[in-house]
């Protein structure tokens, strides 16, 4: 069952000038390649990416972070650009576009808005198309948990974490621990349809990350740009591990990066946020595959919404019940 999560006070329309609008948006899921396709899009020369990889603009469920998990006690902060959230802060996202080249951005949480969230996008960005990549929702639920483990956000073993989602949804704790709810496509999926109509909504498989290349010919005729530029995919970005160390990891967090940034003169910052990212892959180790058994029983719990989603989007996802 997909559980209902906080939402913000509604905002005003969030009305843009034709300058102002992206020309599509990489709209869900979190943990399906979102980061690879990103870093992918930027290359090519008639794409234009926001500086910030998930404005988060037309969301609307609850952006404040609030964790309060009573048997952890995790505690997070409030995202800094929640209170940026003007018509004139995203607008300013894209100012420095070239004129024909195609603007873009990613916010994967637009997803699990579902209709509210697809009917502001369609009343701010009239045109914009939406690409969605769904991954096995068992795998992606695990790789979601690794992501909590990696960020020093989850203590708790898989298992255990499932086992008391409902109570964190209920805190409520932030939406990215619904390990378990954000595997129910089916609903969000056909709402984002109806609203925008299928000719401007593209759906991938992570599956079709076997064949890079052929992926992103896809994605650049989708968005209208030239399909035979040639991108470097080598690299596979935002993978899911674990660190060595977290003692390491938590003196080499995003938050040192911004207190650092503040002090290292700007000539020499590009050289310390290498080094940085560097030092953070090296304190990182593969993580364990997820058990057998328990995927099995996550897989069984999605079944009916897979099957759902199959008969929606017109692609045999069989594989993800096997």
């Amino acid at each position: 069952m997909d559980p209902v999560f906080p939402h913000l006070p509604p905002d005003p329309e969030p009305v843009l000038g034709p300058e102002a609008r992206p020309d599509f948006i990489i709209a869900g899921v979190p943990k399906s390649g979102s980061s690879s396709l990103a870093r992918y899009l930027k290359q090519h020369p008639d794409v234009f990416w926001s500086p910030l990889k998930e404005p988060d603009y037309f969301r609307t469920d609850d952006l404040r972070f609030v964790y309060r998990d009573p048997e952890r006690r995790v505690r997070g902060k409030s995202l800094a650009h929640i209170a940026r959230r003007t018509p004139e802060w995203y607008r300013s996202l894209f100012a420095d576009a070239r004129p024909g080249q195609k603007r873009g951005e990613a916010s994967v949480g637009y997803f699990y808005g579902g209709r509210e969230t697809a009917r502001r996008i369609h009343a701010g960005a009239p045109g914009v198309k939406l690409l969605f990549i769904l991954r096995q929702p068992a795998d992606r639920a695990y790789s979601n948990y690794l992501h909590q483990r990696r960020a020093l956000q989850e203590t708790l073993p898989f298992a255990d974490a499932l086992a008391i989602e409902a109570r964190r949804i209920a805190a409520p704790m932030h939406s990215f621990w619904g390990y378990r709810a954000h595997g129910y496509y089916h609903d969000r999926l056909r709402a984002f349809l109806e609203v925008f109509g299928p000719d401007r909504v593209k759906v991938l498989l992570y599956d079709d990350w076997r064949d890079p290349a052929a992926l992103l010919r896809t994605v650049f005729g989708f968005i209208g740009v030239d399909p035979a530029v040639p991108v470097d995919t080598r690299e596979r970005h935002n993978v899911g591990r674990l660190p060595l160390a977290p003692f390491i990891a938590r003196r080499l967090s995003p938050a040192t990066s911004e207190a650092l940034r503040k002090i290292v003169p700007a000539r020499a910052w590009r050289g310390a946020a290498d080094l940085l990212k560097r030092l953070r892959r090296a304190n990182l180790r593969p993580a364990p595959p997820l058990d057998p058994a328990l995927r099995r029983a996550l897989t069984e719990d999605y079944r009916e919404d897979i099957l759902k989603t199959q008969a929606l989007i017109g692609r045999d996802l069989s594989p993800w019940l096997a």
